[in-house]
């Protein structure tokens, strides 16, 4: 049996993530998947793939040799590290560290004669030159190059990396399948305003904000309705400690309006503050409990279909985390994006949803909530849109794995190129 190397921000306890290694495990159901990881026994038993060390260079050289191809698998990997300034962020890590380790390892498959596939990755910010010649570097490496959205494409093309660009989707996509069938308005009403959280949004800063935002838009304490049993699916059970003194609050006061959904919880990643996941959660529902709204922090999602199925029958979806945006598509819930990454507003405007810039001023916090609350959830055809896009995605991938062996090509839809001008 072929083998791969599946490189990727795996076994890092992020349910998006791990739905970017489920969706290839799944996709490349032929080949025996290796797949790189923070927490490799986890990784193995969870996936059910082998799985190295991702910080032990040798183990990673050894699992290239042994494998046929290498994929980068999803994720932004064309981006500096700690918001782009060239000094050493205060996890530890290089700004530049994200590439060169992808470059290096992209450059060692090509010298060992392996195909090199990039695959619904996306590129954000790069802004010293440094970054840009990694990569500049990086594209030429690749055999397959499928990008995530139309602003990865312009962004690799302004920094002068040879164009045109597939534009496919993220990989992940296909793991919800058709989308849900829509909740009516009426009936979201009913629901709760569900908040997904990460680390990298800004969040300490922004709870305060986004507090007063939602404070203003459902009235306090008073205003609105306690959302209706399994308006959400599955909420706080599971493992009590995760909804923590915001649950108790809201029991004690308010009914629930806002459920607070912390996205990355138990590994050791912090932010600037020293500040995980559930931190920000507790930050956030600490300031609406002070207003007058009804809070409480539930569990991370499992899976991403997890993620979906709890917020089918929601008011709105506002998320910081970009697959929490992709889970709220598929349930047929409307979402905010809280736009901290380009990738963020650039599926918002996929999908014909709202974003607003993670550092805007109160009042436009406020209005941009407001206008999302009255805003329909994404068109069925655009979501399923981005489905078929990733399908394409892992169809071409196929085909280069085999050499053009698998049976496939007239299945492959055409992908578009990007920037515009080479569409014409």
């Amino acid at each position: 049996m072929p083998s791969v190397l599946l490189a990727g921000a795996f076994g890092q306890r992020n349910p998006g993530d791990d739905a970017l290694l489920d969706a290839f495990v799944r996709e490349l159901s032929g080949w025996r998947c290796v797949a790189t990881s923070r927490e490799p026994a986890r990784t193995a038993a969870r996936h059910g793939v082998a799985a190295v060390q991702a910080r032990d260079p040798r183990r990673v050289a050894g699992a290239l040799r042994g494998a046929d191809a290498l994929v980068l698998a999803g994720g932004t990997v064309f981006k500096t590290l700690g918001g782009g300034a060239p000094a050493e962020p205060p996890g530890g890590r290089h700004p530049h560290a994200l590439l060169r380790n992808a470059l290096v390892l992209a450059a060692t498959a090509r010298l060992l004669g392996r195909r090199v596939a990039l695959l619904g990755v996306g590129a954000g910010r790069l802004d010293d030159p440094i970054a840009r010649r990694l990569a500049r570097l990086l594209v030429r490496t690749a055999d397959l190059l499928v990008l995530r959205d139309e602003e990865s494409a312009a962004t690799l093309a302004e920094i002068g990396a040879p164009t045109p660009f597939r534009i496919g989707a993220d990989a992940a996509w296909p793991l919800l399948g058709a989308p849900l069938t829509p909740i009516p308005a009426a009936a979201r009403r009913d629901g709760a305003i569900v908040v997904a959280l990460g680390r990298h949004g800004g969040e300490a800063a922004l709870a305060g904000r986004l507090a007063e935002a939602i404070a203003g838009a459902v009235g306090g304490g008073d205003a609105g309705a306690a959302p209706r049993p399994g308006a959400l699916g599955p909420s706080a059970g599971g493992d009590a400690g995760a909804v923590g003194a915001a649950g108790a609050g809201a029991a004690r006061g308010a009914p629930t309006l806002v459920r607070i959904q912390p996205w990355q919880v138990g590994d050791t990643l912090e932010d600037a503050a020293g500040l995980d996941d559930e931190s920000h959660a507790h930050l956030l529902a600490t300031a609406l409990r002070r207003r007058g709204v009804g809070a409480e922090v539930v569990p991370p999602p499992a899976t991403l279909r997890d993620a979906r199925d709890l917020v089918a029958g929601a008011r709105l979806v506002v998320a910081t985390r970009f697959h929490a945006t992709v889970a709220a598509a598929a349930a047929g819930t409307p979402f905010l994006a809280i736009a901290h990454e380009q990738k963020l507003a650039g599926l918002a405007r996929r999908l014909g949803q709202p974003s607003v810039a993670a550092d805007a001023p109160a009042p436009t916090l406020a209005a941009a909530l407001a206008g999302a609350l009255a805003h329909p959830p994404a068109p069925r055809a655009a979501v399923e849109e981005q489905v078929a896009a990733a399908r394409d995605g892992f169809r071409l991938l196929r085909l280069l794995l085999t050499g053009g062996a698998a049976d496939e090509g007239d299945d492959i839809g055409a992908l578009p190129l990007a920037p515009a001008r080479w569409a014409a």
